[in-house]
């Protein structure tokens, strides 16, 4: 049994530490996409799927850090930022921040009835050091 509880904990923790999405839709956008994490950009996470944008099925959406000199979130459409934002922050910010807005980028017309909406339930990611188990008085102690 203590197999058992100390099996499902590793599966719970790997699987929370690797389910990092956000959701993307609006403006020139047709219905909302998911984009999962796919790797670390320039020391922030990464996202990337497939969506419908400007009528065009199959187009790459991704949202990551551009660094230096730019130090901006971009929102892309195949490789071509159209929206930006300047926070900092080490994941992505949600259009719903008042303090932290994404703007259009200069030169690109991306427009829709809809506002653009980024929402996330990104996790930050976890480097287990150490994992142990220990039965105290019939239960389960796990230390990491």
């Amino acid at each position: 049994m203590k197999f058992f509880y100390f099996a499902a904990a590793l599966i719970f923790f790997n699987f929370t530490a690797s389910s990092q999405t956000i959701t993307v839709s609006g403006q020139c956008i047709n219905s909302p996409v998911t984009l999962n994490s796919v790797a670390s950009v320039n020391g922030k996470p990464a996202y990337s799927g497939t969506g419908t944008v400007m009528s065009i099925a199959g187009v790459t959406i991704s949202v990551y850090w551009l660094g230096a000199p730019d130090n901006v979130w971009v929102l892309d459409f195949d490789g071509q930022p159209y929206f930006q934002n300047t926070c900092t922050d080490a994941m992505p910010p949600g259009t719903g921040s008042t303090s932290c807005t994404w703007t259009a980028v200069s030169g690109q017309i991306c427009t829709g009835a809809a506002a653009l909406s980024i929402t996330g339930s990104g996790v930050l990611p976890v480097n287990l050091i150490s994992f142990n188990g220990t039965e105290i008085n019939n239960q389960v102690i796990l230390n990491w």
